[in-house]
């Protein structure tokens, strides 16, 4: 058995602790802006209501996750509450294990190392906006959490289903599945009980195997094996393939690093209690399969191309082993008055540790105060050189600086990043986008602000990076990228003005995406749509002096905008400057000396609140990397 649970008193601090970081989402998750990824995945979780997947529809990633985030828009059908009911409810779903998780671990660690570790990893501003953000991935790294606790506990078949249910969710429990079997069978060479370790690994794949086995198969039937199996595992490999992201592979890790380097950097030290000469030989078994398995996961991390920060997530697990683990070793080192072998070889590490520290601060640019990380080592480096030479030194400086680069100072920043992370406008523009629209027009905004209806241009439905570089350079090593999955479709710039022109849109709303787009379609788009409100620009089709005819593709109420010296006539009736005029759907004739727009007037008053009235399409919607 490589742990054995010794019965703790739950630590109040640690449900505290908890407490306040769901009443802290609760109140932010209406405050704060929707990210592109998140109003995709929310219309992407809107089809599991009334289509199925593999037969209707081709899923993103394994479909469990999805359905479990459907229920909010069973519950209601308001335009975006159900979102953020869908947030809450994976902020409650983090609140609720995580104090099971901190009862578990400590079961197992001190009970105060279990608490500093969980108020890192609470006070990390990625943890904190992404912890429940409306994807999948927090899901899938909780059940890659609990396989692993059941894996120290020596329940094989428990972690195997739990890592299967993972996979389920999402196909990147594959990180979580390599990296148990990893650790397992160093755990068993260093323990030199093969036979038994073997047993486990047996025991663990053949349970995580059987239900994915059972998901193909089910779904399988209701569509086809090729399809299913495509999707499950083919999609995901090529994607995790794809070489386009790692042109910005440094600003992902640019912007991890300075919203909380601490966790990231600090993850060499903990592998200094294998340094431990007089560790208990199952408490060095434990530490040898922990940092064999916070090994393997942070290199698959740390290798991912797709290094976007949500992904960090995936680390959490991670963190809630090695942490808690370091924290209990150093308590009871300075309370034991252990020793430590090979002090050389311990001088060493810690030297090049911290060198590397301020390398990385210097190459990623991070803010000053986190070259104050590198002296973590350093101190601790003294300490345990102190206590070899028996020198009482005293410990506090190490936690005054864990404390400060670790907690103050990445809550002060995340201060002012949340306030900033402002919604009102995004919300503000997805209401009166809502309200321009009836049922049967089309809109389009790179990515879905509505939830519930699907936007008209193929090639512009979901502007991620790659599909918008196709549209420049139409590339045949970008096609792997362009699934349907993922709502993309290879279309070059001259198709999708082809498909503008033949398409009744309605109205388009500004965002970074569209700012990108290369500039014959923006251009087209000037040709088309004019401003109507903040980010939204609405159909008002530029009439040029030279055309004889224009086709009007929605009937109604249209403003005439032109100089002042402009004579207009339309189907041969004269028409005023800045009036507004009725028009059919249609061919119509004109003649002027002016070239003049048609602005479509909306057949309802709508309420326009002033203070959006520019086009802040900066804050349309929240970016990927902030």
């Amino acid at each position: 058995m490589i742990f054995t649970i010794a019965p703790t008193p739950y630590p109040k601090n640690i449900i505290a602790l908890c407490l306040i970081y769901l009443v802290f989402q609760i109140l932010y998750i209406p405050y704060a802006a929707l990210s592109v990824d998140e109003l995709w995945f929310a219309h992407h979780i809107y089809t599991y209501t009334h289509q199925l997947p593999y037969r209707d529809f081709l899923p993103y990633k394994t479909v469990l996750g999805y359905y479990l985030l459907s229920i909010p828009f069973f519950l209601s059908h308001t335009l975006l509450w159900p979102l953020y009911y869908i947030k809450d409810e994976i902020a409650i779903i983090n609140t609720l294990l995580f104090a099971a998780t901190g009862f578990w671990l400590s079961q197992f660690f001190n009970p105060k190392a279990v608490f500093y570790s969980f108020c890192l990893i609470f006070a990390n501003q990625l943890f904190l906006i992404y912890s429940v953000d409306l994807r999948v991935d927090m899901l899938t790294s909780w059940l890659g959490l609990i396989s692993v606790l059941f894996i120290l506990t020596n329940r094989s078949t428990l972690a195997g289903f739990a890592i299967a249910l993972s996979f389920l969710i999402s196909q990147k429990a594959l990180w979580f599945f390599l990296a148990t079997n990893a650790a397992l069978g160093i755990y068993g060479l260093y323990n030199a009980r093969h036979w038994r370790i073997v047993q486990q690994i047996i025991q663990f794949n053949v349970a995580a195997l059987l239900p994915i086995s059972l998901y193909v198969l089910f779904w399988a039937l209701v569509s086809s094996p090729a399809i299913v199996l495509k999707s499950v595992f083919y999609e995901g490999y090529t994607q995790a393939k794809i070489h386009w992201y790692s042109q910005i592979y440094y600003d992902c890790w640019q912007t991890i690093l300075t919203n909380g380097p601490l966790l990231m950097m600090l993850w060499p030290l903990t592998w200094i209690g294998l340094f431990n000469q007089e560790a208990s030989n199952p408490e060095k078994s434990r530490r040898v399969f922990i940092t064999s398995y916070a090994f393997v996961m942070l290199f698959f991390i740390i290798s991912y191309q797709q290094a976007f920060p949500y992904n960090m997530v995936y680390c959490m697990p991670v963190f809630l082993l090695i942490y808690p683990d370091f924290f209990s070793w150093a308590l009871a080192h300075f309370r034991e008055n252990a020793r430590i072998f090979n002090e050389r070889k311990l001088f060493w590490f810690l030297s090049l540790f911290a060198v590397s520290i301020m390398s990385l601060t210097i190459i990623f640019a991070l803010p000053a105060a986190y070259f104050l990380i590198a002296l973590i080592p350093i101190l601790l480096g003294l300490l345990l050189h102190s206590k070899q030479k028996d020198i009482t030194l005293f410990p506090a400086p190490i936690f005054i600086f864990i404390i400060f680069t670790g907690i103050v100072y990445p809550l002060l920043n995340f201060s002012i990043i949340a306030y900033n992370l402002n919604g009102h406008y995004q919300q503000s523009m997805i209401m009166l986008t809502n309200n321009l629209l009836t049922k049967e027009d089309n809109y389009f905004a790179g990515t879905p602000l509505l939830y519930n209806k699907d936007q008209a241009i193929p090639g512009l439905k979901n502007l991620i990076g790659p599909a918008i570089s196709y549209l420049y350079t139409p590339k045949k090593n970008l096609l792997p990228i362009m699934i349907p999955s993922l709502y993309l479709t290879p279309r070059t710039a001259e198709e999708v003005i082809h498909d503008l022109k033949n398409t009744s849109v309605k109205l388009y709303v500004n965002n970074y995406r569209i700012v990108m787009l290369p500039s014959t379609i923006r251009h087209y788009l000037m040709t088309e749509f004019a401003p109507f409100w903040g980010s939204i620009y609405i159909y008002a089709p530029f009439i040029n002096k030279e055309r004889l005819t224009f086709l009007l593709k929605f009937a109604g109420t249209y403003e005439i905008q032109s100089d002042p010296s402009a004579i207009i006539y339309i189907d041969n009736q004269k028409v005023s400057l800045n009036t507004t005029i009725q028009l059919r759907k249609g061919v119509h004739y004109s003649r002027t000396n002016q070239d003049y727009r048609l602005k479509l007037i909306p057949e309802h008053s709508l309420k326009l609140n002033p203070a959006d009235k520019n086009d802040d399409w900066y804050r349309m919607v929240k970016p990927i990397l902030m």
